[in-house]
């Protein structure tokens, strides 16, 4: 029996709100690294938070908050001597909330949105194996969302279902996100399905 499995694909929506223009955004697929302006004019030490709580702060006593005490979390984290830009290298759907730079009064804050979608059992089938896509996204968001095979719109709303998928099923998707206020995105997906069982 084919154990079950999640796999996922990670988007980045990032919307700024002081300091930039508003609606400004940036998109990536997992594993991708991603990098938030600072807009605390350089130098100087500064200091990165998450959700209010530190993540760290550079300069001689440079320090990690109390989320940042393992060493692979700290790596993944890191600041521009030059701009005070943070850049996360690998994203993951927990990495979502709102992040400041601050150096005293001065400070901007930026949300980070992450999408995920997750494919059960994966999106390397069987045929006549049954396909599940979910679209994650965090509280506070309704995103509209469309699911497209070969320029055909297939589905609407966050999950995707196929029962028993045959090898024609297989191929490129495209997901569709809508945030609201203008700020949209299309991804891409491939599905494989091996094998040659005839639907029932």
């Amino acid at each position: 029996m084919k154990k079950l499995h999640g796999v996922s694909v990670c988007l980045l929506y990032l919307q700024t709100y002081l300091y930039l223009v508003s609606g400004e955004s940036f998109i990536y697929q997992a594993g991708e690294p991603a990098t938030l302006p600072c807009g605390v004019s350089p130098p100087g030490d500064i200091e990165w938070k998450k959700d209010g709580e530190r993540l760290l702060k550079t300069g001689k006593s440079k320090s990690f908050g109390i989320a940042m005490k393992d060493k692979a979390e700290q790596q993944r984290f890191s600041v521009s001597e030059n701009t005070n830009n943070l850049t996360i290298s690998k994203l993951f759907f927990s990495d979502s909330g709102k992040y400041t730079c601050q150096r005293n009064a001065e400070s901007q804050t930026v949300q980070l949105l992450v999408l995920q979608v997750e494919a059960v059992p994966s999106m390397t089938l069987l045929a006549s194996e049954n396909l599940i896509l979910t679209l994650k996204y965090p509280p506070g968001t309704s995103p509209k969302v469309s699911w497209w095979k070969s320029r055909e719109k297939i589905a609407d709303g966050p999950n995707l279902k196929k029962d028993n998928v045959q090898i024609e099923d297989r191929g490129a998707y495209k997901v569709q996100v809508d945030m609201g206020n203008g700020l949209k995105k299309d991804f891409d997906l491939r599905i494989e399905v091996s094998g040659n069982v005839s639907r029932l």
